[in-house]
């Protein structure tokens, strides 16, 4: 029998499982002085793993000066070295000032 095209079967090999690896994104929040330093109010970020929020955000502005800011990752208050494997969302928040 004559097959037109090529079989879609002849690359796979038998028994080899082959897994995709899905990209995982964070969103990012910036407020105030924060948005005026990251350039931005809102982005989605690919994680690398083993990320923090300080290594996801200096890999986004290296020179950032992060010392007076706080962040929180899903609505909850954070360590700079909070692992962000599996967060969806990671804010900015800039220091607040009373009167």
């Amino acid at each position: 029998m004559k097959v037109c095209g090529p079989d879609p079967y002849s690359s796979r090999r038998r028994g080899s499982t082959r897994l995709s690896r899905v990209q995982m994104s964070i969103t990012v929040l910036a407020f105030a002085q924060s948005q005026d330093l990251f350039g931005f109010s809102s982005r989605s970020v690919p994680l690398q793993p083993g990320d923090t929020p300080r290594s996801l955000l200096l890999r986004l502005r290296p020179d950032a000066d992060l010392g007076s800011f706080r962040v929180a990752v899903d609505g909850e208050f954070a360590e700079w070295d909070t692992p962000l494997d599996g967060a969806g969302e990671l804010a900015i928040i800039p220091p607040v000032s009373g009167g």
